[in-house]
């Protein structure tokens, strides 16, 4: 993915913090394996990276829609299993990746497989787990703790193979995920690539928005076969906890990936150790996502925890924009502090009816998926072009995008000393603006929060029970 003449790729922009939870898709196994590979890759490869990112959350967040109707048809360890063998491949395939081009088809490989992972694993927690324990926010402490029903019991795979022409929308998803790709795309190629303006972005979203329409009008004629079942959209509960975890995953992927380029750019220190300064921001999320959990358990109510932590979130991530590169570390580091608690304190989400269980979970992990990738191509598109503006204001002698080229670390080897201060002035700004996103990000999901209702997961434990017993 080369640039074009005339623009600048601003996916070489900065280095990325190895080791930080800074993917929309990222799984423990993946981060580790894509570290290694990271380093086995040559400088001139770089324009790369941004392509890598878009390939792996692009196959994954089109792929989960569909995953989820298979995990609806077919016995959900099956599923489960299939798609983990594709994610350890897709993983060991990366570790081996010498080439840009191999870690990139590397990454889709991953991709693929890590689309069924996340909801189906929760759906098999679900299974076995009651009700009232599930909030404990420990299994899913990074990336919240969803309040799921009972699973429906399974056909089987004779059953299944009988059905599978009305089973699965396949004409649904042929639908989906080009229009899926082309918006993608377009947040990839803008800004960077192309101007936002120029008939090729434009096109891509226009096409994505015309393709969408018509997803949506065939939805709409199959109905409760749908791969979305209108019916199960028209749930306030089911949009409105979407839409929060979509905005509660912008806050975290934006923060996750430029708190720790501030570190490595501003107070220059390496990528692990900008890894371990952002080690407040992640310890308290864990806690608090493990606290709030036992609280709802114990309470029943989750409703006014999901909205102070995304009020907390945006208040920490609006105090984080103040930063400077000479601001105190002990108020820099109460800033996360605040900003992690509140983001744990929302991995609380909410109840469905027991024969929606896997298009709810789909759909939830989409909306994280969908988040996490669109926010932090807006982060980056941020960043950039604030830095572009900025340098010139406060360091007029320096070419901007040599230095931008030049990444979050090696940028001071080019800088003369006498206008280090005012480089360093222009990427604070930048990064403080990224910010400034992940607190109406924040301020957005305690917003659509107020529609999950106050929800007693007690009373529809007891009430499951009821009608279960003979």
């Amino acid at each position: 993915m080369a640039s074009t003449s005339g623009s600048m790729d601003l996916s070489r922009d900065v280095q990325e913090p190895h080791n930080t939870n800074r993917d929309a898709i990222m799984l423990p196994t993946e981060e580790k394996v894509s570290s290694a590979a990271d380093s086995k890759v040559n400088e001139d490869d770089l324009e790369y990276f941004g392509g890598l990112k878009l390939w792996s959350v692009l196959i994954s967040g089109t792929l989960v829609q569909f995953v989820m109707m298979l995990d609806a048809s077919i016995i959900t360890t099956w599923t489960y299993f299939a798609f983990f063998f594709i994610f350890e491949l897709g993983s060991l395939l990366c570790a081996l990746s010498q080439s840009s081009t191999m870690l990139i088809i590397s990454r889709a490989v991953a991709g693929l497989g890590s689309s069924g992972l996340l909801n189906g694993g929760l759906t098999m927690i679900a299974a076995c787990m009651p009700k009232h324990r599930r909030p404990r926010g420990i299994v899913l402490a990074l990336l919240g703790t969803l309040n799921i029903p009972e699973r429906t019991v399974k056909p089987t795979m004779r059953e299944f193979l009988g059905s599978i022409g009305t089973s699965l929308d396949i004409l649904g998803f042929g639908l989906f995920a080009p229009a899926a790709i082309m918006f993608f795309l377009a947040l990839e190629y803008g800004g960077s690539h192309y101007p936002w303006g120029s008939a090729t972005v434009i096109g891509l979203f226009c096409g994505a928005g015309g393709m969408f329409a018509v997803f949506l009008t065939w939805e709409w004629f199959r109905g409760d076969s749908a791969m979305v079942p209108f019916s199960m959209l028209r749930q306030r509960i089911v949009w409105t906890s979407s839409l929060a975890m979509l905005f509660i995953t912008g806050v975290l992927t934006s923060g996750a990936y430029y708190l720790p380029i501030y570190f490595q750019a501003i107070l220059g220190v390496s990528p692990i150790m900008s890894g371990v300064l952002y080690l407040p921001n992640i310890l308290l999320q864990i806690t608090f996502a493990m606290i709030s959990g036992m609280m709802v358990q114990k309470l029943g109510y989750y409703f006014p925890w999901v909205a102070g932590g995304t009020a907390l979130a945006s208040i920490g991530y609006g105090l984080l924009t103040m930063i400077t590169p000479t601001y105190p570390t002990a108020n820099r580091v109460g800033f996360q502090i605040l900003a992690g608690a509140g983001l744990g304190s929302s991995a609380a989400m909410n109840l469905v009816d027991d024969a929606h269980v896997s298009v709810a979970m789909a759909i939830v992990v989409f909306s994280l998926n969908f988040g996490g990738a669109t926010f932090l191509t807006l982060a980056q598109t941020v960043f950039g072009q604030s830095l572009l503006a900025e340098i010139p204001v406060y360091a007029p002698n320096i070419n901007a995008a040599s230095i931008a080229s030049e990444g979050a670390t090696d940028f001071r080897s080019v800088v003369p000393a006498a206008e280090l201060a005012g480089v360093l002035k222009a990427y604070s700004l930048s990064v403080t603006h990224v910010f400034y996103l992940s607190c109406g990000s924040a301020a957005l999901a305690f917003c659509f929060a107020w529609g999950m209702g106050w929800e007693d997961i007690r009373k529809h434990e007891i009430r499951s029970q009821d009608t279960t017993e003979p």
